[in-house]
């Protein structure tokens, strides 16, 4: 079976970690990947397989940047010219897709990120190949119809994320709940990375290490939880709020509000900014607390199946994909979205009931391995990709 690969990702992310450890259980499976990708993640999760990389210029990230200058300039005049560059793109990426897929007889076409770049529907729909689309955010408008090819499968990372793409109108039969997995091994064999790593960010023995982790991006929520981490200190709570991630992918100086807002208070040498980690599995087993506050409801959140995996208890926002992971004072913590006093009094609970945290982690650990292993997320895969082609 040869399955083409559509990675519609730039920059580290767990759309791309989750496939690539997914695509290395299925060594029956003849894999070709189009990817945005650089070439350090393509090296790192596609190493062996054929990869075209696509719309290195032109995605969505430089759209987005392009837009933004563009309505500042021209207006709605500038948004037009970039559309109408956008769709030019689409036409030329539509070719010569078209004729890889012919070249190498591709059997299915995987969309790795939604329904996106549209020239793959196309693709699909002229050659009537077997579709599967990977769902992975919760939109911000419902989605409509699209044109997929008659043999389909919506694939979502969560409940609320199918629950969001209802207006697909596509029958039940035709989607299924495929949750991102973990390498459970990988968090497994890291458990003795906690203590070089805690002294490398100059923990102590008794601080409680809160850590948040994701790209520094607005939706992640790194801000809000740095106001909340200096209440938490003002009031005398023996803690080192860690933030692990490297910045965004838009340019807006976001990381720069978060390090001013630190830096200005009174307690900036308490803080600890990691950066970017190709492998963070040792920084959770070196956290007692891990956040998720995303101020936008998220189709999933790796962080927190991996920080479950390490046997943390989490605090998340309860919206989306979290709030379908996370049992409520079972293995995790969930509160209002956006709501800072809420993740405030969340964490103060757990800082000062270590009882509480340790029942929450034992929790959290067995549902890990429970729910997230990569040999169940790629065995449901499999059995997609081969109910489309033997139902052609």
């Amino acid at each position: 079976m040869r399955v083409l690969l559509v990675d519609y990702s730039v920059g580290f992310g767990g759309a791309t970690k989750s496939i690539g450890l997914v695509l290395r259980q299925l060594p029956e499976v003849e894999f070709h990947v189009y990817t945005c990708q650089d070439s350090v993640q393509c090296k790192l999760w596609y190493n062996t397989l054929p990869v075209v990389r696509f719309r290195q210029r032109v995605n969505y990230v430089t759209l987005g940047q392009t837009r933004r200058v563009a309505e500042r300039v021209l207006g709605i005049v500038g948004l037009k010219l970039v559309a109408l560059g956008d769709r030019c793109v689409s036409i030329i990426s539509f070719f010569r897709l078209l004729r890889h897929v012919r070249r190498a007889r591709i059997d299915v076409i995987h969309l790795n990120n939604g329904a996106t770049p549209e020239e793959v529907l196309w693709v699909a729909r002229v050659l009537q190949l077997p579709l599967v689309v990977f769902l992975r955010g919760i939109p911000d408008v419902p989605p409509g119809r699209l044109p997929l090819p008659r043999r389909r499968r919506l694939v979502a990372v969560s409940p609320s994320v199918l629950k969001a793409h209802a207006g697909m109108e596509v029958d039940a039969t035709e989607t299924s709940v495929i949750w991102d997995p973990v390498d459970l091994e990988l968090f497994d064999r890291s458990a003795h990375q906690r203590d070089p790593i805690r002294r490398a960010m100059g923990v102590g023995d008794e601080e409680i290490a809160v850590g948040i982790f994701g790209r520094l991006i607005r939706l992640k929520g790194q801000l809000e939880f740095a106001r909340v981490a200096l209440r938490l200190l003002a009031d005398g709570h023996d803690i080192r709020p860690v933030i692990v991630g490297g910045d965004g992918d838009f340019g807006d100086g976001y990381i720069g509000e978060i390090r001013a807002l630190v830096t200005a208070s009174a307690y900036a040498d308490r803080f600890v900014f990691v950066g970017y980690q190709t492998e963070p599995a040792g920084y959770f087993h070196a956290m007692d607390i891990v956040v998720h506050f995303s101020v936008e409801p998220e189709g999933l959140g790796m962080v927190i199946p991996e920080a479950m995996a390490a046997g943390k208890p989490v605090v998340a926002a309860r919206s989306g994909g979290p709030a379908d992971i996370i049992e409520h004072d079972v293995d995790g913590l969930l509160v209002p979205y956006r709501d800072e006093e809420a993740l405030y009094l969340a964490l103060r609970s757990l800082i000062e009931a270590p009882y509480d945290r340790d029942r929450i982690s034992r929790a959290a650990g067995t549902k890990a391995h429970r729910e997230f292993s990569i040999g169940s997320a790629a065995e449901r895969t499999r059995a997609v990709y081969a109910e489309l082609v033997e139902g052609s």
